[in-house]
């Protein structure tokens, strides 16, 4: 509880500096425009600033906690700062539940409260705050059903895997991982399993469900989430962006970055309106774009997806966004939490092969799965960097004790 409030004050004292009703991120004033279309005539928008709708469950979050009063910003900060906490909570039940130990657990959740990027990801208003607490409550939730198989733990996995989904389509990826999760890692007997992945089948589909019918009915497609999977492709891969990457020049990379969003992308889009008139058709259109410069170029698009499997990882921030003092205090807490999570990680694997195993390929599914997009490290940071710190509170406290401490998941 003290973890909790001290996560809290840092978050709500952040938020205050920073403004508490600035907004300076730029997808922001969609997701706000969206929630208020939302409240004023019950309709979710087919565009935003970008040529494709957002994905739904931040501007429903919006209209939620404002009570439809969308021009106030502060209430979903101060909303975002408490789920954000709760997520300090979700890491410390992760850890203890992965390796039964307190002083490992409070470890974990103490990093996660004072972590500058989970703080920085609720200071404005922005989807992954929200995301990465839906995303832990779904694998803290099948974890606890992997040791207690009961089917409510994983229809409530279910559902927070299904809003986590409509937050970032990039939560797909849980469904069929947390079902696999259940089997690879489940102590439970064969015919529990059945039971169980149908109840988290039953939460998805409460959530996913009304969207996609939704979706159909509005655009008489079959659209998961959104249609910005096409446009992300391209933008992930073109050669426009891997020329203003090359940028050294923070002036010179802002100016470019600019002219792209005002320019270059809007000129493409209006072209891709003209031949296709719903949203898969513009969405197909958009990856018929990408695999064009692949056939044109292949070594350029291959260079680009090289590029972006490296900022996935990237253990600094842009420089080309950042100062140099910021970029150099970033590269000495992020190398420092790789280099002790990899010493955890080989620890846990010494201890338990199936269970680093697990870690292992989730952290690499999430990585190769986003390569051919757009990366920023901001994407990878509520999905990766909650592992990365309870594996560091691993090493940190079974380094002492010369072994690895705590049971971990062990089968049968």
């Amino acid at each position: 509880m003290a973890l909790v409030t001290a996560a809290l004050v840092v978050r709500l004292v952040s938020i205050y500096e920073y403004g508490p009703s600035v907004i300076k991120f730029g997808d922001a004033p969609d997701y706000f425009s969206a929630a208020t279309s939302l409240c004023s005539s019950a309709s979710y928008p087919d565009r935003g600033s970008m040529p494709f709708f957002r994905a739904p469950g931040l501007p429903f979050f919006i209209a939620a906690v404002t009570l439809c009063h969308t021009e106030m910003v502060w209430p979903v900060k101060a909303a975002l700062a408490a789920l954000d906490t709760m997520s300090v909570a979700l890491v410390f039940l992760l850890a203890h539940e992965l390796f039964r130990d307190w002083l490992l657990s409070v470890l974990s959740a103490a990093g996660a409260a004072i972590y500058p990027f989970f703080v920085a990801q609720v200071c404005d208003v922005q989807t992954e705050g929200l995301f990465m607490f839906f995303f832990l409550a779904s694998i803290w939730l099948t974890l606890r059903a992997v040791r207690s198989p009961v089917p409510t733990l994983m229809l409530a996995a279910g559902i927070c895997a299904g809003v986590a989904t409509l937050v970032r389509p990039i939560g797909l990826v849980l469904l069929p991982l947390l079902a696999a999760t259940l089997i690879y890692l489940g102590a439970a007997q064969t015919k529990y399993r059945i039971q169980l992945l149908a109840s988290f089948a039953i939460g998805a589909t409460i959530c996913l469900g009304p969207w996609i019918i939704r979706n159909g009915i509005r655009y008489h497609e079959f659209i998961l989430v959104n249609d910005a999977g096409g446009y992300n492709f391209w933008r992930g891969t073109s050669t426009e962006m891997a020329e203003i990457d090359r940028l050294a020049d923070r002036r010179a990379f802002m100016a470019g970055s600019i002219r792209f969003e005002t320019v270059t992308s809007p000129a493409i889009a209006r072209e891709i309106d003209s031949v296709a008139k719903t949203p898969s058709d513009r969405n197909r259109e958009w990856y018929k774009r990408a695999f064009r410069h692949l056939a044109e170029n292949p070594r350029a698009f291959g260079l680009r997806v090289a590029r972006n499997a490296f900022v996935y990882w990237r253990p600094w921030l842009n420089q080309q966004t950042y100062s140099g003092p910021v970029v150099a205090a970033s590269a000495f807490m992020m190398l420092s939490l790789d280099v002790f999570a990899l010493i955890g990680w080989n620890l846990l694997r010494r201890r338990n092969a199936r269970l680093a195993l697990w870690c292992a390929v989730c952290a690499l599914l999430f990585w190769i799965l986003q390569i051919p997009f757009q990366v920023v490290s901001r994407f990878r940071v509520p999905i990766t960097d909650p592992f990365l710190i309870i594996l560091a509170a691993v090493s940190l406290t079974a380094i002492p004790r010369r072994k690895l401490i705590g049971a971990s998941f062990d089968k049968g």
